[in-house]
């Protein structure tokens, strides 16, 4: 027996709809999917390998100090682990964003504005981690909205962080269970999983 991973992607999901509607209809599927605003968010389920939530947005800004920011934080969050009770802190894991810590100046949001600051790019880090937390079902202490629609989210489902403005992202493990954070990044996509030990 095949044992699939339960995960869903609704990109493709929609784009196996449009390829169905448009064999049916006898239409270009790319008229068809002019139509459609595709989100990129992938979210996984709870399944038998020990995966309890999960999430996974966009890179859409590809600018090399924003990814070297993203891969600096990646591996300062990669691994951590959470026993029962404990509270996870951005800003304590990552740490202060500054030239001495190796972070870079990218484009970042300030309020309303595009600005270049040094961690640029971070926050969409957090907001991966955000996302997850939310389909793992873990209890959020902390958590601040960007103040326009940011690309890589939908409105709503986003978490900005800022070290100097004392903006945080708090999470407690609130499982019976040791939980570990995995987080990666590749050339399209940045990737969060809560795993139970």
């Amino acid at each position: 027996m095949i044992k699939i991973k339960k995960k869903i992607t609704i990109t493709t999901t929609l784009t196996l709809i449009l390829l169905a509607m448009s064999i049916l209809s006898g239409c270009d599927g790319r008229e068809l999917a002019a139509q459609f605003e595709f989100d990129d968010t992938v979210v996984r389920a709870e399944s038998g390998d020990g995966t309890i939530g999960g999430a996974s947005t966009r890179l859409l800004d590809k600018e090399e100090n924003r990814v070297h920011n993203i891969r600096l934080a990646v591996e300062k969050i990669n691994g951590t682990t959470l026993q029962p009770g404990e509270e996870f802190s951005f800003n304590d894991t990552v740490g202060e964003r500054s030239t001495a810590r190796g972070f870079k100046e990218a484009t970042a949001l300030f309020g309303r504005e595009k600005v270049r600051e040094v961690g640029g790019g971070v926050c969409q880090i957090s907001t991966t981690i955000y996302q997850a937390v939310k389909n793992a079902g873990l209890e959020i202490e902390e958590r601040h909205q960007h103040k326009r629609k940011i690309p890589y989210a939908q409105l709503g489902q986003d978490a900005t962080v800022d070290y100097d403005a004392r903006f945080d992202l708090k999470f407690k493990n609130n499982t019976e269970n040791p939980i570990k954070i995995h987080v990666s990044n590749d050339q399209e996509y940045v990737h969060v999983t809560i795993d139970k030990m």
